[in-house]
């Protein structure tokens, strides 16, 4: 049975290591390494970062997913702008893509907001 529920300062390591198994294998034109983990490092401290909604999932005691969301905004051609929530990275262990877990973190939002 998954459980997801909200990251603590206990699971950082784990979720920096889970976040960099995740995207080392992602083979893109030009992606020479990975550097996600360091971005999940550096999202916690942004003052955009929303705590709330920062989420992982376990798998019998252990953390197989992570999602993370934040403030943005989208500026529109004309210069206006409009207020966002984005996400990412979501990091899922290699051995268990497509099982699902990504979407149920994605989905972990909705029923969070609001």
């Amino acid at each position: 049975m998954m459980n997801i529920r909200i990251e603590t300062p206990s699971d950082y390591a784990a979720v920096e290591r889970l976040t960099f198994a995740a995207f080392e294998t992602m083979n893109l034109p030009g992606r020479t390494h990975t550097s996600e983990h360091f971005l999940v490092s550096l999202l916690r401290s942004d003052p955009w970062f929303i705590p709330e909604l920062d989420f992982v999932a376990e798998l019998d005691g252990e953390i197989v997913g992570s999602i993370f969301y934040s403030h943005s905004k989208i500026v529109r051609p004309d210069g206006g702008e409009t207020d966002a929530i984005t996400f990412g990275p979501v990091s899922v262990a290699p051995k268990l893509h497509g099982k699902g877990i990504g979407s149920a973190l994605i989905h972990c939002f909705k029923s969070r907001k609001g």
